[in-house]
């Protein structure tokens, strides 16, 4: 299920030289940030219209931030929009003010191609702590130094340095996962009743609506989109599947509720010039059922999330063991 997918988890930390104000959930403001910096970064062309941009297939903003179906792309023509390459993982305190000296930790996940774009991540996070980064107070957002970059193998407890702030050194170091490895870890997880736990808000949709109940099979479909998308758009990979059958046997597991609710969390959106609710499930779950073929699906979402908005880290789960 997993052939061919690579995936890579990297830990920045940032060292605040001024206060750095931040919302106690940050996802928004490092997304933001990334967004734009990326883009005045790559963009050698000024145009504005990414679409028509014939840079777009090579350009790292292009790639990661504007990726969508060829016309002549054998699968998913259909979709308008694709799957984002990366996951920011932000801080799970929800410190307001990080003080001068005191670091900012966030993770970055990678999948496919992107990681070949880890150093245009790395640029843009140093600019970023030097220009200013976090929410503006008097006239001025906070200050940081990008002290260090780790590669962290998630399916280990390895950290190995790929950036160094202080020399401005990079290294090449395989911190990558490949989808062979991740489905042999999953065959260790629990085959017939499975708690997980949401830890950020978590927005699946079925029949076009948010639900309020992470149903198995809802959350299988959404593995499967994502899953697909990203291995194809970013991989090259055609996952070959029988999509309405492993559907079909999602909907024989049980979900048991064990402590769900609804968050809600709101973040304006500069391009979208409005508002945006991105609310979602956090919480407990139990799984019941034949698990085993699912476990390789649910160790991928695991790695890089689901649901809508990953991005901004939004739909990180974790396995209760």
């Amino acid at each position: 299920m997993l052939a061919g997918l690579r995936i890579a988890q990297y830990q920045f930390i940032l060292e605040a030289r001024t206060p750095i104000h931040l919302p106690p959930y940050k996802g928004g403001v490092l997304r933001g940030a990334l967004g734009t910096a990326l883009k005045r970064i790559s963009c050698s062309l000024r145009e504005g219209n990414c679409a028509a941009c014939l840079l777009r297939p090579s350009c790292p903003y292009g790639v990661i931030f504007e990726s969508g179906p060829s016309p002549d792309a054998e699968r998913l023509r259909s979709f308008e929009q694709v799957a984002r390459p990366f996951v920011l993982r932000p801080p799970g305190d929800e410190r307001t003010v990080v003080e001068p000296g005191d670091d900012l930790e966030f993770t970055l996940i990678l999948v496919g191609r992107a990681v070949e774009y880890l150093p245009y991540f790395i640029v843009v996070f140093r600019e970023l702590g030097e220009e200013g980064i976090g929410l503006w107070n008097n006239g001025r957002r906070g200050r940081a130094f990008l002290r260090r970059v780790n590669g962290i193998p998630p399916l280990d407890n390895r950290r190995e340095m790929v950036f160094d702030g202080a020399t401005g050194r990079a290294w090449n170091a395989d911190v990558v996962v490949r989808g062979e490895e991740l489905e042999n870890w999953a065959q260790g997880l629990p085959r017939r009743a499975l708690q997980v736990e949401f830890l950020t808000m978590t927005r699946l949709q079925h029949e076009g609506r948010l639900v309020r109940m992470p149903d198995f099979h809802v959350l299988v479909r959404a593995l499967l989109r994502r899953l697909s998308t990203l291995a194809y758009f970013y991989q090259g990979v055609a996952i070959d599947l029988d999509f309405r059958g492993v559907i079909s046997r999602a909907e024989e597991v049980v979900t048991e509720p064990l402590s769900l609710r609804w968050v809600s969390w709101q973040r304006y959106s500069a391009r979208q010039k409005a508002a945006m609710d991105l609310g979602g499930l956090v919480g407990k779950v139990c799984y019941r059922g034949q698990l085993e073929q699912f476990l390789p699906l649910l160790a991928f979402g695991w790695l890089v999330h689901v649901g809508k908005n990953a991005t901004f880290g939004l739909g990180q789960y974790r396995f209760v063991r």
